[in-house]
């Protein structure tokens, strides 16, 4: 089982489900989810952000969001990668109106501002929320953002390479284990067949 207490690969969700998690939501966990949904990122690296990766030196969004190679899944190791993904409009309005706090982490730990936001606490806000938008009979998790994003953008019609260089994944294969199929786009695919 996974940590969450759910087996099994997290559920895609619709923007009308995201809406629904987002509803129920304080605005600090918010943005924590549209940093997910925006960057295709873990929560681990989200909850971990500092300030200067979001915004610049004088306080303005940056073009690019920063994701240190440190807070990454590989932790830094030989094969992990900073990335830098870019601020999608939606992100960029709801960061400017989020209030920053004194301390170098975008999500401090609400016990000591030194130290960042613990997945504990987002994990059972998140979980309220996921019950207060009677969406619990489903196995949404915190990595469904990452999943969905991943799955949504495959469906654009971008090249898997560009989507591994957006994601950061190492390769195609281990990419490839976020993509969700399409039933309707399998049936239209089958249906052009003679």
């Amino acid at each position: 089982m996974s940590r969450q207490g759910q087996s099994g690969k997290a559920e895609i969700i619709s923007k009308e489900d995201l809406d629904k998690i987002l509803y129920h939501l304080r605005p600090s966990d918010k943005i924590i989810c549209l940093l997910c949904w925006f960057t295709t990122e873990r929560i681990g690296a989200i909850l971990q952000l500092p300030q200067h990766c979001i915004y610049d030196q004088s306080g303005q969004v940056r073009e690019r969001i920063i994701i240190p190679k440190e807070i990454r899944k590989a932790g830094g190791g030989e094969d992990a990668q900073t990335r830098e993904v870019f601020c999608h409009p939606i992100l960029r309005d709801a960061l400017k109106s989020y209030p920053r706090s004194v301390s170098d982490f975008m999500f401090p730990s609400p016990t000591d501002f030194t130290k960042f936001l613990p997945y504990s606490t987002f994990w059972r806000r998140f979980k309220a929320a996921v019950r207060l938008a009677a969406l619990t009979n489903r196995r949404i998790t915190s990595h469904s953002f990452r999943r969905s994003s991943i799955t949504y953008l495959s469906r654009t019609g971008i090249s898997l390479q560009e989507l591994k260089e957006i994601t950061g994944h190492k390769s195609i294969s281990a990419l490839l284990k976020y993509i969700e199929g399409d039933p309707l786009v399998q049936e239209k695919a089958i249906l052009q067949l003679r």
